[in-house]
């Protein structure tokens, strides 16, 4: 990394400040920003920043991935602005949340209340994984005191897990996090803990009844009685004056939510949280190995939304409730793991050595649980690969259900999370998870092999760089198109025509065809459809542009072929639009492209033709 305190200035420049941050956290490689106004992000140069491996917007959140190295930047951030809980507080500046958009609020609201509890979680659940493998392997008795040390240790923070939640939900929603820890006191207090234990009769409270539940381990009834808590607050706080917050408005507020959480809303989330889990046995049950073939397919592209995290819900209810997932801990290590093959499978096809190296790295860290880097550096921008591991997962995905593959605890996501696999009451468990991980590998290591061919790696070798007679080096740009040339002074828009983006030139291009002038990656895609941004693998970065106020047209008439984040060669078609019709309702028709970072060339040379073809060459640009 660069300069970790540099990226964070750089992003929160980018951002709209830290006034236009109302919360942020980080996962294993992304940050992520839940901003007052959107509209004052500038994605561009978010992705332009050195570390910034990739930009999205996901459920309204932005999400800068920056890999490995997050966890440096985030704390920069946080010197910036001060910890997630105290970032901006002009949340009202945010529209109201309107009833389509609460399925994707919830998504992202569950999803950030795991990531910050996801450190604990996984090293206690890798000790209770080694645990495992030590009893199995009789290198410590169970009875020993060694053993019940380590399994306190281990177990502590799924056990108390509703205290992690609390603290994790009342930063994301900005409730005083010792009021929330309280609350979940109130859950765990061991009256009800024991009590369920020896089936007492449930208490009374002025004629209500409390029933006696264990709400150790449990995830559903302490979001509910938090989120209570927050509207029991805000509530309370419109009439009783500030002097008496501290006293009188917070012990309202615990007898209110307390009394309705114990009798009301704990107990229907700890039912709900059984008839998630019996829903998903039904679903196994019933779909069989199918239900696998399509989880597991499906798991990678739930990574790259940032979905995934979500199911940790389901995933940790099921632990609470069967002592073991099936859903979703078994599988995604396998998935991680073949995503990380697929990857050492590219770097023994490629003959780059930059991509081999990368390709190395990326892939040992995928193998290891983190698979963004994998797959947004290596496997997505080639494809073949990303669809190879798919193949492998499909395959270890129906096995899994087969074999009613079990995880134990959660160890992470990756090969050191094997011993989590283990279970003397299952001592099969072992093998099968073994055999559907060596499975999936294989499937997708001879895959990619025999799929993957040397000439996919042709575009790394920057073989549009050519080094003239003088020495000169020059990088050659072909056509976005069939069609007259107009100079860009002559655009009727003095963004373009005052080369305020950049120097470049203008195709009228009437079959409405427009094409790729480089071999690299498809940075930007409005979602109006009229403009893509691309970066060549030699890094040149290119705007293309069809025609001026064309976005007024809310994507009407154009149809992109390409989407944010994909690899394209010189040559494949970008957009596809009609031009008559677009002609009818805008003035300037012509296409645009731009060297949008041109003074990182010492010169640029349009072409002299009046008229150009597709498989022309448009640009030339020399090196500094």
């Amino acid at each position: 990394m660069a300069n970790s305190k540099e990226t964070a200035k750089q992003i929160l420049q980018n951002i709209g400040g830290k006034e236009n941050v109302s919360y942020f956290n980080h996962c294993m490689t992304r940050l992520r920003f839940d901003l007052n106004d959107n509209d004052k992000i500038n994605q561009t140069a978010l992705e332009n920043i050195t570390d910034v491996i990739s930009v999205q917007i996901k459920n309204g959140q932005l999400q800068v991935i920056i890999g490995l190295d997050v966890q440096k930047v985030y704390q920069e951030l946080i010197s910036l602005i001060g910890s997630a809980g105290q970032a901006s507080e002009k949340v009202e500046t945010k529209e109201r949340l309107k009833p389509k958009d609460i399925p994707n609020f919830l998504i992202e609201f569950i999803s950030s209340t795991f990531l910050p509890i996801v450190i604990a979680l996984g090293g206690a659940g890798l000790i209770k994984g080694i645990l495992a493998l030590c009893a199995s392997m009789n290198w410590l008795q169970e009875t020993s005191d060694v053993y019940t040390v380590l399994n306190i240790i281990s177990d502590a923070s799924f056990y108390f897990m509703p205290f992690l939640l609390a603290i994790s939900i009342a930063k994301r929603i900005k409730v005083n996090e010792f009021l929330a820890a309280t609350v979940a006191g109130i859950l765990m207090y061991p009256t009800l803990i024991n009590g369920a234990a020896e089936g007492a009769a449930p208490l009374s409270f002025f004629g209500i009844p409390v029933p006696l539940f264990s709400y150790a381990s449990s995830v559903i009834p302490i979001i509910l009685a938090v989120l209570l808590l927050k509207f029991v607050f805000n509530f309370l706080s419109k009439f009783i004056p500030k002097n008496f917050e501290f006293i009188i408005t917070s012990g309202l507020a615990l007898i209110i939510t307390g009394v309705v959480s114990l009798a009301v809303l704990a107990p229907a989330g700890n039912y709900l949280g059984v008839y998630i889990a019996d829903f998903f046995i039904w679903l196994y049950a019933t779909a069989g190995p199918l239900a696998g073939v399509v989880f597991l397919t499906l798991f990678p592209v739930l990574v790259m939304t940032g979905m995934a995290y979500t199911l940790l819900t389901v995933a940790f209810q099921n632990l609470g409730t069967l002592g073991f997932d099936f859903v979703l801990l078994p599988t995604m290590i396998i998935s991680n793991i073949n995503q990380g093959i697929a990857n050492l499978a590219v770097a023994i096809k490629t003959k780059n050595k930059t991509t081999r190296s990368l390709a190395i790295g990326t892939g040992f860290t995928a193998i290891l649980g983190i698979t963004e880097p994998a797959m947004y550096s290596i496997n997505l921008r080639y494809k073949k690969p990303f669809y190879a591991a798919l193949i492998g997962n499909a395959v270890a995905g129906g096995l899994s259900v087969i074999f009613n593959l079990k995880m134990f605890a959660f160890a992470g996501s990756g090969i050191l999370a094997i011993p989590s696999y283990i279970s003397s009451k299952y001592p099969e468990n072992i093998v099968n998870a073994l055999i559907c991980i060596a499975v999936g590998a294989i499937l997708t290591f001879a895959i990619t092999l025999v799929w993957v061919k040397a000439s996919d790696f042709e575009e790394e070798t920057a073989d549009t760089v050519k080094i003239d007679a003088d020495g000169l080096k020059t990088i050659d740009l072909g056509s976005v198109g069939t069609g007259d040339l107009i100079p860009i002074t002559e655009v009727p828009d003095p963004t373009f025509s005052e080369k305020i983006l950049g120097e470049g030139v203008a195709i009228d291009i009437k079959d409405g065809k427009v094409y790729s002038p480089i071999t690299g990656q498809v940075e930007v895609v409005l979602a109006s459809g009229h403009s893509v941004g691309l970066r060549s693998s030699d890094g040149v970065e290119l705007l293309i542009h069809v025609g001026v106020d064309t976005v007024d047209l809310n994507g009407k008439y154009f149809k992109t072929l390409v989407n944010q984040g994909d690899s394209v060669k010189k040559g494949d078609q970008l957009i596809e639009f009609d031009y008559q019709k677009v002609k009818e309702h805008v003035e300037f028709t012509p296409t645009i492209v731009v060297i949008t970072n041109t003074n990182s060339y010492s010169d640029v040379n349009i072409s002299t033709k009046s008229k150009v073809h597709s498989n022309d060459n448009l640009i030339s640009l020399s090196l500094n």
